[in-house]
């Protein structure tokens, strides 16, 4: 999580009252394991973003995740950052398995976001 415990706490309570407040109920507990890759789906809109961060507070686990490069502009490209997000250029041909696995290897715990 980010920051110190107090606004770790805070952050899990707000991302509750949230989803609360939104109709949404998260159930179930992070996987005992260091490193893993969650997979979001249906990608069906820019909503998709809030609801995965807060489901991730809610949890009380940092998530690192990938995003079209276009939402990483000015004036919130740091703020998505700071948030775990991971700029992609999909006009590009990268490997992006590869880079999954060096991310994943450059870390002892870690969880991958990828909404397909």
């Amino acid at each position: 999580m980010f920051g110190p415990p107090r606004t770790r706490i805070t952050q899990t309570l707000l991302s509750k009252l949230y989803l609360k407040m939104m109709g949404w109920k998260v159930e179930g507990e992070v996987p005992d394991r260091p490193k893993f890759v969650v997979l979001f789906a249906p990608h069906t809109s820019g909503w998709d973003l809030p609801f995965m961060l807060a489901i991730a507070y809610a949890l009380g686990i940092e998530a690192k995740w990938f995003g079209k490069k276009e939402i990483f502009r000015w004036p919130i490209g740091k703020f998505l950052k700071w948030l775990g997000g991971i700029p992609v250029d999909r006009v590009k041909h990268q490997n992006m398995v590869g880079q999954t696995v060096q991310l994943m290897n450059e870390h002892e715990q870690i969880i991958v976001g990828i909404s397909p």
